[in-house]
């Protein structure tokens, strides 16, 4: 009995004692989706249109609303810019007064991402005059996208004296053009609570450009592949709307979110394949969300307690704490089984946008639906790797290059923070 503890014993060392170095777990070709399949992505697109045209071929006034928002989710994720929706976002915008203000908001947010310059008269005839925080923010977006000089930041001091958390969020938007990001270096090398998986994920300020992840174990080393070089993956962190961040629908935002551990999901449309489960302040509890026993309600303090110093008061990266704050959730790291056709012609195929999270590049079998190729799987086996399957994402816009982010640009930060983090631990 005492040796076939020492063997357990033993078995499990040697399963956990190298965790910087990249033990795949999951095979590829373990994976398959029969909605990635040519056959069912017809059925599927079919049946889409043949709803659409169901739902956008009638008269407008008497429309029901919450039927019809329903619908936009898709239109936006699947970039459907035929000239019925112009038409019907058209009608809408000259007969606003027959609305409520939440589905004239959902409309904006429409023609934000499907004809981001067609409506800007009509756009700023609703900036000027709507009462609504909630329009003003999504309108203001639409105007400033197309360089429409206004004063927007004078517009919103004369006209809500108590802003929510969308008109903080464009406030701070108009400031942090002036804002130096705090020392990267600083995030990299801090313990955040010790012995827990960090991954690290670096994105443009512009987010159409694809973004890289790394992971830290939590003996401090960046996780590595066969060849020893630092192990990152390509990613997307860009929402179909492209709208900032602290937008209910917008895109990933910045900041810090507790990961905690994985899972296959039931929704086809993101695959079989394992997802990084990450939750945001509010989203679960502080306890949950710090991994350890931590009493009281949520507060913005309690989030910055987590952060190095210097990033401390940097607003941006507040984003994740209000968006959770918000009712923002299930932001995750998943790959994608979408149908393709929808997005070749976008600068980031064969990468998918969703509403908010992360994802990574697939492709499937288009007969069998086996999966072929997928960082999806190298991101879990990187995790699975670092020894620990809970700890903390953090999300982080480098700068406003019009690139994708390489690793060639990362490689002498993450040797520079590895020496630190060696002296740390």
């Amino acid at each position: 009995m005492i040796l076939l503890r020492i063997l357990l014993i033993s078995l499990i060392f040697s399963v956990f004692a190298i965790p910087q170095s990249v033990r795949p777990r999951f095979n590829k070709k373990n994976f398959k989706s029969s909605f990635a399949t040519a056959a069912r992505q017809k059925i599927e697109k079919d049946r889409y249109f043949s709803e659409l045209d169901q739902l956008f071929n009638g008269e407008y006034k008497d429309l029901n609303e919450k039927r019809f928002i329903r619908s936009f989710k898709e239109l936006k994720l699947k970039f459907i810019k035929e000239p019925f929706v112009e038409s019907f976002i058209k009608y809408v915008f000259t007969n606003q007064k027959l609305y409520s203000k939440n589905f004239l908001y959902e409309v904006l947010e429409l023609a934000y991402t499907l004809f981001p310059s067609k409506f800007n008269k009509e756009v700023k005839e609703i900036f000027f005059n709507t009462d609504s925080q909630n329009l003003f923010a999504v309108s203001a977006q639409y105007l400033m996208k197309n360089n429409i000089k206004i004063d927007f930041s004078g517009e919103m001091e004369k006209r809500f004296e108590k802003k929510n958390d969308l008109l903080l969020g464009l406030e701070y938007q108009l400031k942090s053009r002036e804002l130096k990001t705090p020392p990267l270096i600083d995030l990299l090398t801090h313990n955040f609570i010790k012995n827990k998986t960090i991954i690290f994920s670096f994105h443009r300020k512009e987010r159409k450009y694809p973004g890289i992840t790394v992971i830290r174990t939590p003996k401090g080393d960046f996780v590595k592949s066969k060849d020893g070089e630092f192990a990152g993956v390509k990613q997307l962190a860009c929402s179909a709307t492209n709208l900032p961040g602290y937008f209910k629908r917008g895109n990933t935002p910045q900041g810090i979110y507790s990961v905690q551990g994985y899972y296959i999901t039931k929704t086809e449309s993101i695959g079989s394949s394992p997802i990084v489960i990450s939750r945001m302040p509010y989203e679960v509890s502080v306890s949950s969300f710090f991994h350890k026993r931590k009493t009281g309600k949520w507060t913005l303090e309690k989030y910055k307690s987590i952060l190095p110093e210097s990033w401390k008061n940097y607003f941006p990266f507040s984003e994740s704490y209000r968006g959770g704050k918000t009712g923002r959730r299930l932001i995750i790291m998943h790959g994608s089984a979408d149908d393709m056709s929808y997005y070749k012609d976008l600068s980031y195929y064969p990468l998918t946008p969703t509403l908010g999270c992360l994802t990574t590049m697939e492709k499937w079998d288009s007969e069998t639906g086996v999966l072929l190729e997928s960082d999806q799987i190298n991101l879990m086996n990187n995790f699975y790797g670092s020894g620990k399957l809970n700890g903390f994402l953090v999300v982080v816009e480098l700068d406003d290059q019009k690139s994708p982010v390489t690793m060639s640009e990362l490689k002498d930060l993450l040797l520079k923070a590895e020496k630190i983090l060696k002296i740390k631990y």
